[in-house]
């Protein structure tokens, strides 16, 4: 199994019109032509105007023919027909990266009403995913789930950029994401597991980005 992460940049006021259309439209052609929604989000604090998504296929294989299904769809050529009458494309630009997901992934994330998302990536030096992969699943999942951090989904980029590691967290609210993160950091066996790195000379995350999302109206995970 592989997903595809997609972050659409809409012009200024244009993310309710692209997430109109989804809803409407792309999602129904995505289920038509066996493009698995995993989850779409809008960022509350990183950067305005970006639709971010995961979709899901079997392999590599599977990706290529849905994609070019889905893209020569007559209902949607004719859609894009009817946006491009009506002016400008919303969606100014896309990246999107191959995902493929570590060992200790959840294998059916399970969300919930009202929750706060977060997209965090870790990226390491060259050859040191395989340690923080491994911290992850002998401690952090754990510990996350000790603090009431809801673990969703964890990929390495199979395309995109090397030695990264993708992640999204849950939480209730912001409020409590704050306090799960203060007591996680301030845990004994979180500090030890720290401590035994140092020790060692080398930091395993070299730079963290971040970003918090909220659930669009049409997610599979709410």
């Amino acid at each position: 199994m592989i997903h595809e992460m997609r972050v659409y940049v809409t012009s200024p006021g244009g993310l309710v019109s692209l997430n109109e259309n989804f809803a409407k439209t792309t999602i129904p052609l995505f289920n038509r032509h066996g493009i698995r929604s995993f989850g779409y989000w809008t960022e509350e604090i990183g950067t305005n105007n970006r639709l971010v998504y995961i979709v899901e296929f079997d392999d590599f294989r599977h990706r290529e023919e849905a994609w070019a299904s889905f893209r020569g769809d007559v209902d949607w050529q004719a859609h894009m027909r009817s946006l491009n009458q009506i002016g400008p494309p919303v969606v100014q630009r896309i990246y999107n990266t191959i995902l493929v997901p570590t060992v200790y992934s959840p294998n059916s994330p399970k969300g919930g009403n009202g929750l706060v998302y977060e997209l965090r990536q870790y990226d390491t030096d060259p050859g040191h995913i395989p340690a923080l992969n491994e911290r992850f699943s002998n401690v952090t999942l754990r510990l996350f789930e000790t603090y009431g951090i809801y673990n969703i989904g964890y990929w390495t980029e199979d395309i995109g950029v090397s030695n990264r590691l993708d992640y999204i967290l849950a939480y209730e609210s912001l409020q409590q994401r704050q306090a799960a993160w203060a007591a996680f950091g301030q845990d004994p066996e979180w500090q030890e597991t720290i401590r035994k790195c140092r020790e060692l000379g080398r930091p395993i995350v070299n730079t963290v980005h971040n970003s918090i999302l909220r659930p669009t109206d049409y997610s599979p995970l709410r």
